[in-house]
């Protein structure tokens, strides 16, 4: 007998793919924005088929693991987070939070 079923699914925008999970959907959508930034280089093959230059992935960065967390958390929160300051009864909008740190940011010569 066939049966339809509804259930939620999370859509990655910039894969353009559903995922059954919403950490599924999240890591996608950090990976594809990484390698947005930072695109992947194909490895170089001479004429006798030996490889020149190894080519990149963000995945070799240092840190790497660290970045792909951080994004993630980023996109999980989403745009209009709110981010807790000192005060736990109080919190700031994540825009408001950047405005401030941009302005008390010291001026450097270039």
């Amino acid at each position: 007998m066939v049966e339809t079923k509804t259930r939620t699914v999370f859509l990655s925008t910039l894969k353009g793919r559903h995922y059954l999970t919403k950490s599924g959907a999240v890591k996608a959508e950090a990976r594809a924005l990484i390698e947005a930034k930072h695109p992947t280089e194909r490895p170089e093959f001479d004429g006798n088929g030996y490889m020149t230059d190894q080519g990149w992935h963000w995945s070799m960065m240092d840190r790497s693991n660290v970045l792909l967390r951080r994004v993630c958390r980023l996109v999980r929160n989403g745009p209009n987070a709110e981010l807790r300051g000192a005060s736990r009864r109080r919190s700031v909008p994540l825009e408001r939070r950047v405005r401030q740190h941009e302005r008390t940011k010291p001026n450097r010569p270039d």
